[in-house]
């Protein structure tokens, strides 16, 4: 099985609407007296 190149054509009408849902994402809370185990970090998952 080898790689092959491909490309995806998406209109720029697709991208600014991503873009601006993302900007209005609604961020849960931070989990407190938690580590790792339960969950990641809010500002890991922002960034």
């Amino acid at each position: 099985m080898s790689i092959e190149n491909f490309k995806i054509k998406i209109s720029q009408e697709l991208f600014i609407d991503l873009n601006e849902r993302l900007v209005r994402t609604r961020w849960p809370d931070e989990v407190s007296n938690t580590n790792r185990n339960y969950c990641t970090y809010l500002s890991y998952l922002k960034s």
